[in-house]
């Protein structure tokens, strides 16, 4: 199934960062995807809502815990 796709598209509608402590945060985004064949037929489409928690390490965010349905 994944390689007859050539692409999927996002738009994110809403986002919201909580900062939880100085190397924490949380976050939700609101998004609308699609699933683009290699033909350029969307295939898929629909809403998805991702929370993640980051923490900063060496010098980066790094995702620790992550959902989206």
């Amino acid at each position: 199934m994944i390689a007859g796709l050539l692409r999927q598209d996002l738009e994110f509608t809403n986002a919201r960062t909580v900062v939880l402590a100085r190397d924490v945060v949380w976050t939700l985004r609101a998004l609308r995807y699609a699933a683009v064949d290699t033909t350029g037929a969307v295939v898929a489409e629909g809403r998805s809502i991702e929370t993640a928690v980051w923490v900063r390490r060496g010098g980066g965010w790094r995702l620790m815990l992550g959902h989206d349905s």
